[in-house]
């Protein structure tokens, strides 16, 4: 995101008139399949927040796999959404992982390439690759990387209108959760477990999930 876009979302967040800023909107995609949202400066700043953080987690090697959920807006120019895509939150993680990873394998699950994701590893320093699902290449072995990431997108399961790509929720948790334990799964099967969810705590994890970003916050731990 240059400042020039970061600017204009800012003024999003503050102005009662959107209306007003329609013509500098449209200059940086905002529009048509990327609307304005309420507070969307905010709302990219924790996209990218988030694959930021994941990045830095692997940097430090404090993890060895981490995972944005809301993650993945592979889109977003550097001053220009598209697609949906309000931020290039991947571009941002890839560029973060450079700085100790020498080589990144990028492996876009989307039906739809990474158009923005595809222009910056060919730019990016040192070896990198991007793999789109619909390639048929088998690299791994031979290219050996020191990071890979990994882009999940949905719309090729079976069903889905748009894709048309027919791959089974069983095969995607196989891209998904290869080496990611215990069984995480994105498909529960209802059953007579008991539910250890009380209110009481989801409110305890909230309450430390709050704790966590406060401590973050006040250390500047993100931006060391």
């Amino acid at each position: 995101m240059s400042y020039s876009s970061a600017d204009i979302l800012k003024k999003t967040n503050v102005t009662d008139d959107i209306e007003a800023l329609e013509k500098e909107l449209a200059q940086h995609g905002l529009n048509y399949d990327c609307p304005v949202l309420e507070r969307n400066f905010d709302f990219v700043c924790r996209i990218a927040g988030g694959t930021l953080t994941a990045a830095m987690l692997l940097c430090r090697k404090i993890s060895r796999i981490a995972i944005n959920w809301s993650g993945g807006w592979h889109h977003a120019q550097r001053d220009e959404a598209e697609g949906f895509c309000y931020v290039n939150d991947i571009v941002l993680g890839i560029q973060k992982l450079q700085k100790v990873f020498d080589k990144i394998l990028y492996v876009d699950l989307d039906v739809h390439h990474g158009t923005y994701v595809r222009v910056i590893m060919l730019k990016l320093k040192n070896c990198n690759i991007y793999i789109n699902i619909t390639d048929k290449i088998r690299v791994y072995s031979s290219f050996e990387p020191s990071a890979i990431v990994v882009q999940c997108g949905a719309d090729i399961l079976f069903g889905d209108r748009v894709g048309q790509c027919n791959v089974t929720i069983k095969a995607l948790v196989k891209c998904y959760f290869t080496l990611y334990t215990p069984t995480y799964e994105l498909r529960i099967n209802p059953g007579n477990q008991k539910d250890y969810n009380t209110e009481e705590y989801i409110a305890n994890v909230i309450d430390t999930i709050h704790k966590y970003c406060d401590f973050i916050t006040k250390n500047n731990i993100i931006q060391k």
